[in-house]
C-alpha cells in the first residue's frame, strides 16, 4: 500500500512539474514582442511598398436610402494602411446625382483615395462627362481634380476646360456641387459660345 501511495506521489509530482514547464514555455512564447515580426514583414515588402493590392477592383458607395451614389473601378489599387491612402491606376468611375440619377462619368491616369475623409484625388488627363438629357453632354477636362464623396463636391485649383452644347469655358480652378449641378469657376474665366 505504501508503494502505491509512493507511486501516486511521484506521478503527481511528475505531472505538476510537466504542467509548470508547459506554463513557463507558454508564458515565454506569449511574452515575445510582435515588433520584430512586423519589421520582418516591412523588410520583405521593402521601404515604401504597399501593404496589399487589388487587381481590377471596384469600389461602391451608397447613400442613406441604399441607392448607389458612386462606383469607381481601378486596374490596380495599392493600399498603404499606415499612411491612410490607396493609390489607383487608371481609375474610371460613375457618380450619380441624387435626384435625377443622371451619371457623371470620370476617368483619370491615377487616383489617390484618402481613407480618413473619403476624398479621391485624381490626376493626369482627368475628364468628367455628364449626360444632361435631350442628347446634351457636357465634358470637363483638367489635370487634377478632388472628389469629396461625403460633401458631394468636386474641386481643383488647376486649369479647367468645360465643353457643352453652347460652347467652351476655360478657367483656373473650379468648385462643383454634384447633386445641385452648380459649377463655380475661380479665376481667369474665358468663354466662347455658339449662337443658334
Amino acid at each position: 500500500m505504501e508503494l502505491l501511495n509512493d507511486l501516486k506521489d511521484r506521478s503527481l509530482f511528475r505531472y505538476g512539474a510537466i504542467a509548470l514547464a508547459l506554463l513557463g514555455l507558454a508564458l515565454v512564447l506569449m511574452s515575445t514582442e510582435r515588433a520584430p515580426r512586423d519589421n520582418q514583414d516591412q523588410a520583405l515588402r521593402g521601404e515604401g511598398k504597399p501593404d496589399g493590392f487589388i487587381e481590377g477592383g471596384t469600389y461602391r458607395t451608397f447613400d442613406e436610402e441604399g441607392l448607389l451614389s458612386s462606383r469607381i473601378h481601378s486596374q490596380r489599387a495599392d493600399q498603404y494602411t499606415d499612411a491612410g491612402f490607396i493609390l489607383m491606376q487608371s481609375p474610371t468611375g460613375v457618380l450619380f446625382e441624387q435626384s435625377t440619377r443622371l451619371p457623371w462619368e470620370i476617368t483619370a491616369k491615377t487616383g489617390r483615395y484618402l481613407l480618413d475623409n473619403e476624398n479621391l484625388e485624381l490626376s493626369g488627363n482627368v475628364t468628367v462627362e455628364r449626360q444632361a438629357g435631350e442628347g446634351r453632354t457636357s465634358r470637363m477636362e483638367t489635370e487634377r481634380l478632388t472628389l469629396d464623396n461625403r460633401q458631394r463636391l468636386v474641386h481643383t485649383d488647376a486649369p479647367v476646360t468645360l465643353h457643352d452644347s453652347f460652347g467652351q469655358t476655360d478657367a483656373i480652378g473650379l468648385r462643383g456641387q454634384i447633386d445641385e449641378r452648380v459649377v463655380e469657376f475661380d479665376q481667369r474665366v474665358r468663354g466662347s459660345y455658339r449662337l443658334k
